[in-house]
């Protein structure tokens, strides 16, 4: 006697995370929240990764500016304590002022672990009083950019993309200043 094989339907991924990725997303942030043994995995893993925070080891060629070996060392170094007194700084390098890089690093791998993705964006704060730098990153929760696909604007799971695939925009889901959400697109570049 022969068992019956059931129809499989052949479909996109797309459409499986599509129909699932709400209750999918909802589910591992509250997991990494809430459960003491995922959360201590979480932990272990940004400790793995991030550790006291990313450091800059810059690398720059020398001979394309036309420095020799101590003027490329030399401007290395500064570019690398530059970059510490930034990023140990949350005025100086958080649009919000209150995380310094690693914290934002750390914050970026446990999103990535709950929900496959990580969304951030630079910006440019010009009089910020007391801050000695213009450039600052903040961070966006992934579950703020939005699920909404449109082919015919090319709209995918709300990334916009140029016909070749590049992403050039996203639809984010956000709350205004009155707690009511509304849809925003920003540009990729």
């Amino acid at each position: 006697m022969m068992l019956p094989i059931p129809a499989v339907a052949l479909r996109d991924r797309a459409d499986d995370v599509r129909a699932s990725w709400m209750a999918a997303n909802s589910r591992a942030n509250e997991a990494t929240m809430n459960s003491g043994w995922i959360a201590g995995v979480v932990e272990q893993i940004v400790s793995s990764m991030i550790g006291t925070g990313l450091r800059l080891n810059a690398k720059p060629d020398g001979s394309a500016l036309g420095w020799n070996e101590k003027q490329t060392a030399d401007w290395a170094r500064l570019v690398e304590k530059r970059w510490e007194i930034w990023a140990s700084q949350p005025y100086e390098c958080d649009a919000s002022g209150r995380y310094t890089m690693a914290q934002q690093e750390a914050a970026v791998v446990r999103q990535w672990l709950a929900t496959g993705e990580a969304i951030s964006q630079t910006v440019t704060i010009k009089n910020r009083p007391g801050a000695s730098t213009r450039t600052k990153i903040r961070l966006i929760p992934s579950h703020w950019l939005s699920q909404r696909t449109a082919p015919y604007e090319g709209l995918s799971h709300g990334v916009y993309q140029d016909l070749n695939g590049l992403p050039i925009g996203y639809h984010f889901q956000v709350r205004d200043q009155l707690g009511y959400r509304k849809e925003v697109r920003k540009a990729a570049r």
